[in-house]
């Protein structure tokens, strides 16, 4: 974090730490809070009226919603 800080720095970008806890809990593409995970991998869980497929890393999957949430 500190590297990413100085690095960044020198150009004016601020660099601000979160929580990563609980990030991947939820699908990034569809918001679906019903995902499945197998070890590392995360997979929107399928229902009758949802078309999402996404099956992704849920380190992915998690950095996708962090970035999300704080772009909001």
């Amino acid at each position: 974090m500190d590297r990413l800080e100085l690095t960044l720095g020198d150009v004016g970008i601020t660099v601000e730490g979160v929580s990563e806890k609980s990030s991947s809990r939820k699908c990034p593409q569809c918001e679906s809070e019903n995902v499945h995970r197998a070890g590392a991998m995360m997979r929107s869980d399928l229902r009758p009226d949802d078309d999402c497929e996404l099956d992704a890393h849920s380190d992915v999957a998690g950095a996708w919603n962090v970035l999300q949430k704080e772009v909001e």
